[in-house]
């Protein structure tokens, strides 16, 4: 991109390696990679792979199926590779570190205030929320509308994976009034109806648009 100013990107390299923990870890990890000889310096292996090209990060994450939670994957020194889940308490600040820039981590999934868990969808209304001066994140624009896409995509499919679970896919059937009054008193009342994979409670979900 020959449209990027050197010195700015030079700037601002030197002030994460001052000021953020993990940028120093990950340039250790790097020179240690380098000096071991698995690679040369200028091509060193820590890039990612996903099925959307338009996405570019340092960090891989790939939905195999509606309802499961994506694993990120990491590839460790000697070519090993490591998952870890969207939840865990360094997926944000290594995958937005413009918005993290301390290194300090974002939401996870044990994310407390005091003894409450907070859920990512508090944690992002937190965020979103506009106030007398706009924040950080806010003020970062495009990258801040991936980061709230991102984590969407991770509050949904949590979201999915609870509906997915068998124990709520056997409460979800579909009927008419007029069956379920038929048969409210026979013992074959669980019967009624045909199952739906997700409930009107699901927003975009069939039966949600139905009901609209």
């Amino acid at each position: 991109m020959p449209t990027l100013r050197t010195h700015v990107l030079s700037s601002m390299h030197d002030l994460f390696i001052r000021h953020n923990h993990l940028a120093r870890s990950y340039c250790s990890a790097v020179a240690a990679v380098v000096a071991d000889g698995h690679v040369d310096d200028t091509a060193v292996g820590f890039t990612w792979s996903a099925t959307d090209e338009l996405t570019r990060f340092v960090i891989a994450s790939v939905i195999e199926s509606a309802g499961f939670r994506r694993q990120i994957v990491i590839r460790c020194r000697g070519g090993a590779v490591q998952t870890i889940s969207d939840g865990h308490r360094l997926y944000h600040a290594l995958a937005y570190p413009l918005l993290f820039p301390t290194g300090n981590s974002g939401w996870h999934d044990e994310f407390k205030v005091g003894d409450r868990r907070v859920s990512l969808t508090e944690y992002m209304r937190f965020l979103l929320m506009h106030r007398d001066h706009p924040s950080h994140v806010q003020r970062c624009e495009r990258l801040a509308l991936e980061f709230y896409c991102d984590a969407f995509a991770q509050v949904e499919a949590r979201n999915l994976a609870f509906h997915q679970l068998a124990s709520q896919q056997a409460k979800y059937q579909s009927a008419s009034a007029r069956a379920i009054i038929d048969q409210l008193s026979s013992d074959n009342a669980r019967l009624i109806g045909v199952p739906v994979i997700l409930p009107s409670s699901f927003p975009n979900s069939s039966r949600y648009y139905h009901n609209l």
